[in-house]
């Protein structure tokens, strides 16, 4: 019998979850709720503890709206919160769903001698579609939102800019926005996440349904459909790959690509999308071909491999 994606291969193990009646995407949509709220309530524990921890708490309550000042306390325990939670709670959350010892092939935690050449091809990918991601980001900000949504949409673009253009060392900006999410969020939702979709439909589904949870995760509003695109990409190289590695190295280049452009064009950390802008025809068309070819060549790679993406 032909086991699905993730089952054991010991026939007499059954999971905690399976034992218990609990359908896969019941599991990964419990995991996705429970990581968010345990994230959002321990980055605020660390964030006021180390306010408190500096002598700056007083100075925070007179006005937390203004959260600028902060950001070195805010990203140090949105860091610390992604290894804890997205990393670690996955790893431990995935136990119910699969043996100890298999773990690792079940996150796709593996490597074999095609990862290499998957994850240079994955930075291909990633880098060739920046100027649709461009284009999408721009289309995506004319939708119109009401105020109140606006409102926060505008003061999480103050933020990021404020993290991509601030004074703090090059290296600690890397880590905390392109290493450690690259890292955490790849084990959360390519690994254990679409995993269990994989258990409940088909594989072009669990890419779908996975990539849209990664965007709508990022609670960017504004930027929804190019994060999407950007989950369902990343998505499809790992089980493409069968491997995690390839989607880190296209989310670390992706990320990491952002900080290096603001930190040597400060300026395009605070492009307005709500502006009209212009971007070559040609550069979009060449964006769109060349990723169409990459993408032909990353499906016909893994046609004849073993183990891999049927």
């Amino acid at each position: 019998m032909e086991l699905r994606p993730g089952f054991s291969n010991d026939n007499y193990y059954i999971s905690w979850s399976d034992r218990n009646g609990f359908a896969p995407w019941v599991m990964a949509l419990a995991w996705v709720i429970t990581a968010f709220i345990l994230f959002q309530l321990g980055g605020l524990i660390l964030l006021l503890g180390s306010l408190v921890a500096s002598g700056e708490i007083n100075t925070f309550l007179e006005n937390p709206a203004n959260i600028e000042p902060y950001l070195t306390h805010l990203i140090t325990g949105n860091s610390i919160m992604q290894i804890l939670v997205f990393a670690f709670g996955t790893i431990l959350f995935a136990r119910l769903s699969t043996q100890s010892a298999e773990i690792k092939s079940f996150l796709r935690l593996q490597t074999d001698n095609r990862t290499l050449v998957y994850s240079f091809l994955a930075v291909l990918l990633i880098v060739s579609m920046q100027p649709v991601i461009y284009l999408l980001s721009y289309l995506n900000a004319q939708i119109p939102l009401p105020d109140f949504i606006q409102g926060f949409e505008d003061s999480q673009n103050e933020l990021i800019s404020g993290l991509l253009t601030g004074d703090q060392l090059l290296l600690v900006t890397l880590i905390h926005i392109a290493v450690v999410p690259s890292v955490c969020e790849e084990i959360m939702y390519r690994g254990y996440v679409m995993r269990m979709f994989e258990r409940s439909t088909s594989p072009m589904w669990a890419i779908l349904i996975t990539g849209f949870i990664f965007g709508a995760y990022h609670m960017r509003i504004s930027q929804l459909i190019p994060l999407i695109l950007l989950g369902v990409v990343i998505t499809w190289l790992a089980w493409k790959s069968n491997s995690l590695v390839p989607a880190m190295a296209a989310h670390l280049a992706n990320n990491g690509g952002s900080v290096f452009l603001a930190n040597r064009y400060p300026e395009m950390a605070e492009v307005d999308f709500s502006e009209t802008f212009t971007l070559d025809p040609l550069l979009i068309g060449g964006s769109v071909i060349f990723s169409a070819i990459l993408v032909y060549v990353i499906s016909e790679k893994v046609k004849n491999r073993d183990g891999g993406a049927p």
